[in-house]
């Protein structure tokens, strides 16, 4: 072959280079016999593809040169790369550390030990990230000048930070400060995506780390997430998991599919960890919204294949999976299905400090709900026994940092614990979860509220237990006490016995079908069966019920998707039609649609919650405190919070439920502090 260079050979490379095909032009160059040529144009074009982050690009154009010709420099940004793509090799970045620093390059050096800190971050080894970034002290301290030691000590820094929240979560001073530093850093390097993305995770893994989320955080993190995306940056993967698990976190259902779909359809090259998270809080709704014991096994079958996935390529974390999944089987009333992952959960080794607490709680959790299961004579364990494990459980989270954790699952197990006959220990879970959480109601999430107003006894017109929404990623919710509720003659704690009635509560009405618009989550029952209803469904019910009107298709539309094309938006309402009278049947006459007219037309025999507050609401003064405590929530708030479509529609629901409110407490007809229960309750 003639090594020699050719015009032709060389001008075709710039052409490809030019239009942004470095890998071509490294595979024109190398096939023309210049390989040499092709590692020196790869070389210089890494700095500019580490700063926008485009690891794909990177990686197919160090690899289309040959192993020989592929400098130190190439190599370390191969495998950074690779760190973020989730298929690094532990052995080959400790090796690139180790010649790094053979070399004298500190620059590369410091790199290098970023990928391997980074790596063993992310596959579950935080302890080994201070190891690593041990090399943060072998950095220059004087003026930095170059900007490859600067990013090296800013990404360093931040590996540190990570490891930090999830070891100490409850050390927010330090891990602020810290996050303080980092984004200053990455700003005096003009490292822009490495900013944002420092915005993404420190949000992100604070949620991770405490199942708690403030107000800022979610905006903070979307703004971050479309300026990733305006930069053209394939980080944008994380910030969508990230943004989906903080929606979940407040229980959006619609917020985490969103961004699931939007990952899947526009990153071509997501990294694989995300899109895996991202997947496992997507298989979680499903379980929770199944409408039928078909659906449901389908999401068990999903959850299964995450958890495969998981344990073939991020073996550490497979623990944190398989509980937080145990978890939602035992809410979704598949106590078989929990026990055997909780099992799986106990042969390995816990992956975080505080999580051999969390697996406590489970425990306790489920030995109640089998004994209750089980029933008979000494089948439900001592209740002193019981308390003082999950004591000291709680103990041990709060001293760990992760007292709202702590929080969280003394709710949920008060839940379980009133639901299986312990209301002494569901109290005292109550008063512990009180002291840890703000004492702000405001302050806490919709669904920390929900868990609380759930595990408190309560009248006949409280939410039932079997009602309770679907809780956010590594939180089991309300429904764990739906188990119990299937027991033969067992009643439920705080619940009125067939047969009576309490005084100014309204009674179900007599007809087969009933919808439910005034409670958290969206549901309907026929002939006796709750039904779940998808976000999907659930918005155009909730529409047409509010607005108790016949409205034409664009008009429906508009309000549904105002910004989605006119014909798309008509092809949804046609298949959402279709889906929705396959979920009623044979109760499908709920939703009519005549020609492009739409309407709730429910028949004799269906009754709608909303539409009997409004007719209590005008009646004496018994019907009106019966239409007072008729409304546990307003249209689906805690499963729909941000709905834009719904928002609306509350506010005047709101209006009319405080004025009753203040007309009935005024006249003496409800007693004040029942009063002040309620409308903390629902958040008024």
């Amino acid at each position: 072959m003639d090594h020699a260079p050719t015009a032709e050979a060389v001008r075709r490379a710039g052409a490809l280079a030019d239009s942004g095909d470095l890998p071509g032009a490294a595979r024109s160059l190398v096939s023309a016999g210049l390989a040499a040529r092709a590692a020196a144009l790869v070389d210089e074009a890494l700095a500019g593809l580490a700063v926008r982050h485009e690891h794909a690009v990177l990686v197919a154009a160090v690899e289309a040169l040959p192993p020989a010709e592929r400098s130190l420099a190439a190599r370390v940004a191969h495998a950074d790369a690779l760190v973020s793509r989730g298929t690094a090799d532990t052995g080959v970045l400790q090796d690139l550390v180790e010649e790094a620093e053979r070399d004298g390059d500190t620059g590369l050096a410091g790199l290098a030990a970023v990928a391997l800190a980074e790596h063993l971050l992310l596959h579950g080894d935080p302890s080994g990230v201070f190891l690593a970034a041990q090399h943060l002290d072998r950095l220059p301290t004087e003026p930095l000048q170059r900007p490859a030691v600067l990013v090296a000590r800013a990404r360093l820094r931040r590996v540190l930070l990570w490891a930090k929240i999830l070891l100490a979560p409850g050390q927010t001073d330090e891990a602020a400060a810290d996050y303080r530093a980092c984004l200053e850093d990455f700003r005096r390097a003009g490292r822009a995506t490495d900013r944002l993305l420092t915005i993404v995770m420190f949000h992100g893994l604070r949620v991770a780390a405490t199942w708690a989320t403030t107000p800022g955080d979610r905006p903070a993190v979307t703004e971050a997430r479309d300026q990733l995306a305006a930069l053209g940056s394939p980080e944008v993967s994380w910030a969508r998991c990230v943004v989906a698990l903080m929606a979940d976190s407040v229980g959006d259902a619609a917020a985490v599919r969103e961004e699931l779909a939007a990952l899947l359809r526009e990153e071509a090259d997501a990294p694989a960890f995300p899109l895996v998270v991202t997947t496992h809080l997507d298989a979680i709704r499903a379980l929770a919204e199944s409408p039928d014991e078909a659906a449901a096994d389908a999401a068990v079958r999903r959850l299964a294949e995450v958890a495969d996935t998981v344990r073939r390529d991020y073996p550490v974390v497979i623990g944190g999976v398989l509980m937080i999944s145990a978890h939602h089987l035992l809410d979704a009333g598949r106590l078989d299905d929990a026990t055997e992952w909780s099992g799986r959960v106990e042969a390995l080794p816990p992956f975080m400090p505080h999580e051999e607490h969390e697996r406590e709680v489970m425990r306790c959790r489920l030995a109640l709900l089998a004994a209750a299961h089980r029933g008979g004579p000494g089948a439900v364990p001592s209740a002193g026994e019981v308390t003082g494990r999950l004591d000291a459980a709680f103990d041990a989270l709060v001293a760990s940092g992760t007292s709202r954790m702590a929080a969280g699952l003394a709710l949920r197990s008060a839940l379980t614990a009133r639901a299986t006959g312990h209301p002494a220990l569901a109290d005292h879970l109550l008063s512990r979860a009180d002291r840890l959480l703000p004492a702000d109601r405001a302050e806490r999430s919709a669904w920390e509220r929900r868990w609380e107003d759930l595990a408190r006894p309560v009248a006949a017109a409280a939410p039932r237990a079997a009602d309770a929404p679907a809780a956010p990623h590594g939180a089991a919710p309300a429904g764990a006490a739906q188990p119990i509720a299937a027991q033969p003659g067992a009643a439920q704690p705080g619940t009125a016995q067939p047969g009576t009635a309490q005084p100014g509560t309204a009674q179900p009405g007599t007809a087969p079908h009933r919808l439910r618009l005034l409670t958290p989550v969206a549901d309907v029952v026929v002939a006796g069966q709750t039904r779940r209803l998808p976000p999907a469904l659930a918005r155009i019910i909730a529409v047409l019920a509010a607005l108790d009107r016949p409205v034409s298709t664009e008009q429906l539309a508009d309000m549904l998707w105002p910004d989605a094309d006119p014909a798309a938006s008509r092809g949804r309402l046609k298949s959402a039609l279709h889906r929705l009278r396959r979920l009623l049947e044979p109760a499908d006459d709920l939703v009519r649609r005549d020609g492009d007219v739409w309407s709730l037309a429910p028949g004799e025999d269906w009754s709608v919650d909303l539409h009997e507050f409004h007719r209590l609401a005008a009646g004496d003064p018994a019907d009106r405190a019966a239409a007072l405590r008729l409304v546990d929530g307003l249209l689906w708030d805690v499963q729909l919070p941000y709905d834009e479509a719904l928002a609306g529609l509350r506010a005047p629901l709101e209006v009319a439920w405080l004025r009753l409110a203040d007309e009935l407490g005024r006249a003496g007809v409800v007693p004040a502090e029942e009063l002040r229960t309620r409308t903390a309750a629902l958040g008024l």
